[in-house]
């Protein structure tokens, strides 16, 4: 059988039916040198030189998935598969004139992530790592002309929120004795002996919970004494009214809330939100829409070293938070005072950072969008300096769907 090789040297071997065998190059610049065999028919040639020409194209689309190098106007059906190939980010035309009452500056940095959430059963920490960044780069933007605007977009990220016992405690029957929280991939391999054992050890009329810690004293180490979800959470209806009643956060603080509502710690009431201290607490939790009370305020810690605290804040730390040496995991005291007056109840605290370690985006929309999700606007605003705006604003949009 004759061989066909393509320049230069590296090649690999494809089958080709009615040919033989054809040697390819194994990058994209390879040149077709068809060297037939005697005794082969001008339509045999012309036939193999279209193998060739097919093969090249194929090379090309698969090592080069650049849509540039088909000029301007790509046609359909390549535009289609160099999508395929390269899913990472995609291209949309929005209508961002809604940021337009948001900012100050003329031009302005801009950008978004869309959210999907992804529930558990177990306990919220107070902070939470994911192994990616919150958001691309951004793009510069004109405040005049927002109207139509192209944005390279992201994937969807997917964060993780724990299941509400409100939820559940809403969807209950007269006969429901235990709400029951477990992970997608728990297995109950007798639900008669599980009941029986309910009915023999436990009250259901008692305000109680029944579940397990982590069989790994690494997990426990990690994340401390708190009910895992893997082996299931009970509870019984008494408790679960009890927590979805309020209790009192009394917050009698004065000045920068912040690090009260960026500790990552669950609140089930904020008092003097509009009197003590000035916080858009409806708006705050107008995101608990789309996914759940459980998500209004949690934290969540990204690779690009930013932190958000959903529904209040998106915090950057341009010079890391390890190498700055700041502890999440205490309370950064915003607020005016004396720290030790505060620790008996909000401890451990930790004092504020110094100018320049941190940069914060604080929420100024969050609006449902019928049949999509939450959209929240994120905002840091130009420095004012002597009465005069310094720099540019910067603007964050987060959409999390239903």
């Amino acid at each position: 059988m004759p061989i066909f090789k393509l320049s230069p040297e590296e090649h690999c071997t494809f089958e080709v039916e009615r040919f033989g065998h054809i040697v390819v190059s194994g990058h994209s610049k390879a040149m077709v040198a068809i060297m037939p065999a005697h005794r082969r028919s001008r339509k045999t040639l012309i036939e193999v030189a279209a193998a060739g020409i097919l093969v090249l194209s194929w090379i090309y689309f698969a090592l080069v998935p650049n849509e540039r190098k088909l000029g301007t106007v790509a046609v359909p059906y390549a535009k289609k598969f160099l999508d395929m190939v390269s899913p990472q980010t995609h291209i949309q035309t929005l209508d961002l004139s809604h940021l337009t009452r948001h900012v100050g500056s003329d031009q302005f940095t801009y950008a978004r992530r869309t959210i999907k959430t992804k529930y558990y059963a177990g306990g919220r920490p107070s902070l939470t790592r994911v192994n990616e960044t919150l958001f691309g780069a951004p793009h510069m933007l004109d405040k005049a002309n927002l109207t139509t605007v192209a944005i390279d977009s992201p994937d969807i990220l997917e964060l993780e929120v724990p299941n509400s016992p409100k939820k559940l405690y809403e969807t209950r029957t007269p006969n429901t004795k235990w709400l029951a929280m477990f992970d997608d991939d728990t297995f109950v391999p007798s639900l008669p002996y599980l009941v029986q054992h309910f009915k023999k050890l436990y009250n259901p009329e008692n305000e109680r919970m029944v579940a397990a810690m982590s069989d790994n004293i690494g997990q426990i180490h990690a994340f401390g004494l708190l009910p895992f979800g893997g082996g299931g959470i009970f509870v019984s209806v008494p408790l679960a009214k009890r927590l979805t009643e309020e209790k009192l956060h009394q917050m009698d603080i004065n000045g920068d809330p912040s690090g009260y509502f960026e500790s990552g710690r669950r609140l089930l009431t904020i008092h003097h939100w509009k009197s003590w201290f000035s916080v858009n607490v409806p708006m705050v939790a107008n995101v608990s829409k789309a996914c759940g009370d459980e998500c209004v305020l949690q934290r969540w810690q990204f690779d690009d070293d930013t932190v958000l605290s959903n529904g209040y804040s998106i915090n950057e730390y341009p010079g890391g938070i390890e190498r700055e040496g700041v502890e999440l995991g205490k309370v950064e005291k915003t607020w005016d005072g004396e720290l030790w007056r505060y620790v008996h109840k909000i401890g451990p605290l930790r004092e504020p950072v110094k100018e320049g370690v941190k940069r914060s985006l604080l929420l100024v929309e969050a609006n449902v969008v019928e049949g999509v999700g939450v959209r929240q606007v994120y905002v840091e605003r130009a420095k004012l300096v002597e009465g005069h705006s310094v720099g540019i604003d910067r603007v964050v949009e987060l959409l999390w769907l239903f």
